[in-house]
């Protein structure tokens, strides 16, 4: 018994069409999965609140896109990778200057530019602050105050002097720590591994909907 095995059609333009299917399913399976991949770290950005102006940074720049000889490729990038960085790899921060962090409490009102003052830009009209400890050997900085709330509902703070210092009470306006560590608020690298997946799977749907059309 004797048997066959032969290809039916034109073998040179049978593999053509396979060359050139996979150029068109990787093309449209990039630009999805780097759509996607781009839409997930924006969401993340947004979700850890770091600003419009920090999700609004991220860009996806795509190569060889109207190349039909050659594969699509894709960059997802922010044009802030410094700070960003900085989000994504927490460190251990220690004071540059002196022993102690200051940490703001709700207390400590916001300066010009939205940012809370500081106990280095501390203004002269605000209670003087004072070291101390609690009994578990907790830090702060501490002030006589009188707090007060004007007709539009903003609490403001001012000096205690001799009229009303029965009125004033302890505030804690900065909490202080001797190092700190910064929270972890995005993950790039676990979004870029599950672009990387969805890519594989995209690219074999895209192959198999070009087969189907035959």
């Amino acid at each position: 018994m004797k048997f066959t095995a032969a290809i039916k059609g034109d073998l040179p333009k049978i593999l053509e069409v396979k060359r050139q299917n996979a150029f068109k399913a990787v093309h449209k399976a990039v630009i999805r999965s780097a759509n996607e991949l781009k839409l997930e770290i924006v969401s993340q950005t947004q979700r850890a609140r770091l600003g419009y102006g920090l999700a609004k940074s991220w860009r996806v720049k795509f190569y060889n896109k109207s190349d039909n000889e050659k594969f699509t490729k894709a960059l997802v990038y922010t044009k802030a990778p410094k700070i960003m960085a900085g989000f994504e790899d927490p460190e251990i921060r220690r004071p540059k200057n002196g022993k102690w962090i200051a940490i703001p409490t709700e207390n400590v009102p916001k300066a010009p530019g939205k940012k809370r003052y500081t106990p280095e830009n501390w203004p002269k009209l605000f209670p003087e602050l004072y070291f101390a400890k609690d009994t578990k050997d907790k830090a702060y900085l501490v002030g006589q105050t009188i707090h007060k709330t004007t007709k539009s509902g903003k609490k403001t703070i001012r000096r205690t002097n001799s009229r009303n210092e029965s009125q004033a009470e302890t505030a804690v306006y900065f909490f202080l720590v001797k190092q700190t560590r910064q929270t972890k608020k995005i993950n790039f690298d676990t979004a870029s591994k599950k672009a990387s997946d969805k890519l594989k799977r995209y690219i074999s749907e895209e192959l198999n909907k070009l087969e189907q059309k035959k």
